[in-house]
Parts: structure tokens; sequence; C-alpha cells
């Protein structure tokens, strides 16, 4: 794995890969000025999504989107559409995967996310709800990716990205074992739902509304 590259004339050195999503690597990253995230684009298919353009221009499309919204992102910094790579400000927390695996999860974030929900889709967009796009630094939620896609309740907070926040669990054997079986139905990108999660939920909403 190469370890350096060169962007805006500035020499890059990846530190640890933070993770891997639908689109890219996500590497933590110095840089002259400080810690970055760099993520480096892949060519890998999704068998519940597709891409109706090349990864990275609909990632600067969501960002130029969301950056018209409520919702708290990482600034871009630089990107390169030849090098396929792009690099933003690193916020500094605990995803909320982390904090699943602690089993402790702030109410508070429910009220922001929601919050994000609601208005997002009162603009007809949701975003990618999955715990590892999201950090919390000082009590203010980040959604730390760039990825927007039309409105649908399918695929909304309440309906999908819900379940995975509160199936500490789940999330917990997830990460330990990488098998999304722990929190996925069957061949599926949708999430386990049972009664457990469903009482959760409830006690959730009854908490915040």
């Amino acid at each position: 794995m190469e370890t350096t590259i060169l962007y805006a004339k500035e020499k890059l050195q990846k530190l640890d890969l933070l993770g891997k999503g639908k689109s890219g690597f996500s590497y933590l990253a110095q840089s002259e000025k400080g810690l970055v995230v760099l993520k480096e684009m892949h060519d890998e298919q999704v068998d519940y999504y597709v891409f109706a353009k090349p990864k990275i221009e609909l990632e600067l499309e969501s960002y130029a989107l969301l950056q018209q919204t409520e919702v708290a992102m990482p600034k871009l910094l630089h990107y390169s559409l030849e090098q396929n790579y792009l690099v933003k400000e690193y916020i500094l927390g605990k995803t909320i995967s982390e904090y699943l695996l602690l089993g402790k999860l702030p109410i508070e974030v429910f009220a922001q996310v929601m919050n994000w929900s609601k208005k997002l889709q009162a603009r007809g967009l949701t975003i990618d709800y999955f715990p590892s796009n999201f950090v919390l630094n000082n009590n203010k939620l980040y959604y730390i990716d760039y990825e927007h896609n039309l409105f649908s309740e399918e695929w909304s907070f309440l309906n999908w990205g819900i379940y995975y926040w509160l199936n500490h669990e789940g999330f917990s054997n997830f990460l330990a074992t990488q098998k999304s079986e722990y929190i996925n139905l069957p061949n599926s990108g949708k999430p386990i739902v049972n009664d457990l999660l469903l009482e959760r939920k409830k006690k959730v909403l009854q908490n915040i509304l």
C-alpha cells in the first residue's frame, strides 16, 4: 500500500485506515497543516446500490448540496478527479459505531439526527444513516460522509438507520467479525428489526417527542 501521496503540492502521509464504505477507503492522514481524512475511491460494486456517475463526482455534488442544509459536515479541503480521491477536515471524536461498541449512546444524538432527518425530508433528501458515518464531538453530531439520496420512506432514519443505532449487541458482533448477518437481514442492505429493537425505538421516541 502506498503510504504517501502528493496533493496541492503537499505530501500526505497515511497513518491509519478508518474504514471502508460503498464508495472508497478512508484514512487518517498527516498533512503539513495537521490531521486530515483522505478518501480514495474504489471501483467495487454494491448489490443494493447503483452509482449513476463516478463516485467522486457524486460525493462532490452531495457535499455542495448538503452544505445548504442544517447537516454539520467536515470541510472539503481538496480533491482530484484524475487521482480519484478527496481530502477533508478531520473531526475529532468517537463514531456512533464506537459508542455502540461501548453500549453507551447519548439520547441527545437521537434528537440531533432526527432533527436533521425531518429537515432533510422537507427538502426531499436523505443521507446514509449508517452509524460509522457519524462522529460526536463535544456533544455535537457530524455527518462525516458525503452522500445523499432522494428521500424514501424505506431508507429514512426512522425506517432504516435507527435500527442500527439501537442494535448495540448486533453492532458489537458486526464490528468484531465484519459479518453483516448480525445487523442485516439475509442477502440485504436492510437492518434486522425485532421486538427488542422496536421497544427501544418506542422509548427513544417517547423521550424526544
